[in-house]
């Protein structure tokens, strides 16, 4: 039963971005603040990294020959502690600062990636729960970050631009990743990853900093 307002063209013209004000926009805002521009880089380059050991995770359960019925159940559990993550988003960010988090965050995956240079079947199983409540941790606590960073607005544009780098960053780690699993393992492979996320990390910390 919605109906929609009369609007007459020219008002509807007048108010319709085009898109080249939006890649301008996008790219004036990000070129100014840099702290935004940085974490949507990092939160592109973590989210990337967490999908990416899930799914190919997933294939070293099939290589390694893990029943039906302890895939399904692993990928149940596997939700069950992204949901719990979720729920626990608030009480985390009530407790630590913006770049505090960040760097727990960012140390935790670290660990879990260098400790997958240890190739044992069971340790990869908890460091795959474990990169999922990751995964599961960042997405809500930086979008709550670009709401509170970008105006209302500019919102949706940079929240499509930050998904845009999610891709990006998604088309040239996973068949990277698997060009590296394929020739060196998956542990070696993702052992790597922990180092490169490491120096990152290194490099770009006092991006987090709150100013």
């Amino acid at each position: 039963m919605f109906k929609e307002p009369r609007i007459t063209k020219s008002k509807a013209a007048a108010d319709q971005p085009t898109v080249k004000s939006i890649v301008i926009t996008s790219w004036q805002v990000l070129k100014h603040n840099h702290q935004l521009r940085n974490l949507m880089l990092f939160d592109a380059f973590f989210a990337s990294i967490c999908m990416t050991y899930y799914y190919y995770f997933q294939s070293l359960m099939e290589t390694d020959s893990f029943s039906g019925w302890m895939i399904s159940a692993l990928m149940i559990l596997s939700a069950l502690v992204n949901i719990a993550g979720i729920r626990m988003t608030p009480q985390i960010q009530a407790h630590f600062s913006k770049r505090s988090l960040i760097l727990l965050l960012s140390l935790s995956l670290v660990v879990l990636l260098l400790l997958s240079w240890i190739n044992s079947t069971p340790l990869l199983v908890g460091i795959f729960l474990l990169s999922q409540l990751l995964g599961a941790l960042i997405t809500p606590i930086f979008s709550n970050y670009y709401n509170t960073m970008i105006a209302s607005e500019q919102r949706a544009t940079l929240l499509s631009v930050a998904s845009v780098l999610f891709s990006m960053a998604m088309i040239v780690m996973f068949p990277a990743m698997g060009w590296l699993i394929q020739n060196q393992g998956f542990s070696f492979a993702f052992g790597i990853i922990g180092v490169g996320t490491l120096v990152i990390l290194v490099l770009m910390q006092k991006s987090f900093r709150t100013k």
